[in-house]
């Protein structure tokens, strides 16, 4: 199975009209987090593969309390918390990351073995 692993930053290779051309050969796209909801919806519309993804560290908590998410996103699963089988793998996976400066969405150690 090719996988094609994605997260942070919009790369130009990809965010392109060759698209298609390049990457033909994915089976399954992952977003590792804190990318921008347009940007997943093109690489899933234009490969035509399933998409599994979780939350970053990076969220945007908005005015009223709530955040932007990926979850707004009907393109894939949110594996945050979860287990899921794809084939012969099995999929799993955590939102957010380890603490490193104190904002929303880092978690400690044990914070993350309790997720």
């Amino acid at each position: 199975m090719i996988l094609l692993s994605l997260s942070d930053e919009i790369d130009p290779l990809i965010y392109s009209p060759r698209l298609r051309v390049l990457f033909s050969k994915v089976d399954l796209v992952i977003s590792c987090g804190d990318l921008q909801n347009h940007y997943l919806d093109y690489v899933v519309c234009q490969l035509d593969k399933f998409l599994f993804f979780v939350e970053g560290n990076h969220v945007t908590i908005q005015e009223d309390g709530k955040y932007d998410s990926a979850q707004k996103f009907h393109g894939g699963f949110d594996l945050h918390c979860k287990v899921n089988h794809y084939g012969n793998f099995l999929m799993a996976g955590v939102a957010g990351s380890l603490r490193y400066s104190g904002g929303p969405f880092q978690y400690s150690e044990s914070e993350m073995w309790l997720h």
